[in-house]
């Protein structure tokens, strides 16, 4: 069975992204993961008047959540081409195969995550671009603390049938999210805010600002926050 990971974005490496137009952290490595299904999570980098051009993803849905910046989001409906402007806290999927391409304007660098997940091979789909900001999505109860989720993205948002949810949670100080574990499914959290302690199996971790946590499937863990906490949490079915 495999062990969980903890890393930080610090100790990440910054490469270059899209032939040197912007720059990428690579969070994960396959080695972490049970899942064949998550083909990458990344942060993204792209200075003001810059842009990751044209491109697509064979088989593979990707959700861009923005952390920092605005811009244009651009994609392509058959041979027709439609855009619309992204801000802080936009979510943007970006189903399978189909083309994209991101331009950051305003007066900052655009910033965000990147979640690829693959999916069975196909020839046609008729799922389309989703774009909404995260204030529109509304909270829920989740291990007995109210109003400390909001479920982002599921199954029937995605080509694919591997990712289950894209989450944010968000966790007061000095609660816990109690023991539980996610069936043949791995989960990925990213530390957004807010400091703690994560119990996986018999190990107790300290947790901080820009800890990225991969807890495979099937293993045992909860959370305690020592001040309030927010996270993003990816979960990809293994099987």
């Amino acid at each position: 069975m495999k062990k969980y990971t903890q890393l930080h974005l610090s100790e990440t490496p910054v490469e270059d992204a899209h032939g040197g137009t912007g720059a990428r952290q690579m969070l994960i490595k396959p080695e972490y993961l049970t899942t064949p299904f998550l083909e990458a999570i990344t942060k993204g980098y792209l200075n003001v008047g810059k842009k990751f051009d044209w491109h697509n993803h064979t088989d593979t849905d990707e959700i861009f959540i923005v952390t920092q910046g605005e811009g244009e989001y651009a994609y392509k409906i058959g041979e027709q081409e439609r855009s619309f402007s992204y801000k802080l806290d936009d979510v943007i999927i970006a189903p399978a195969n189909l083309f994209h391409k991101i331009i950051a304007s305003g007066s900052e660098q655009t910033q965000g995550f990147f979640f690829r997940i693959q999916g069975r091979p196909l020839d046609s789909h008729d799922y389309e671009f989703k774009h909404f900001h995260i204030n529109d999505v509304p909270f829920e109860a989740i291990h007995d603390i109210p109003n400390s989720r909001q479920t982002l993205v599921t199954t029937e948002s995605v080509v694919t049938d591997y990712l289950e949810a894209i989450t944010k949670g968000t966790l007061p100080a000095d609660n816990i999210w109690q023991w539980h574990d996610h069936k043949d499914t791995d989960e990925v959290s990213i530390i957004l805010s807010g400091e703690g302690i994560y119990y996986i199996d018999d190990v107790e971790k300290p947790y901080k600002e820009g800890d990225v946590f991969v807890i495979p499937s099937d293993t045992q863990h909860k959370i305690h926050s020592s001040t309030d906490t927010t996270f993003y949490f990816i979960r990809v079915k293994s099987k």
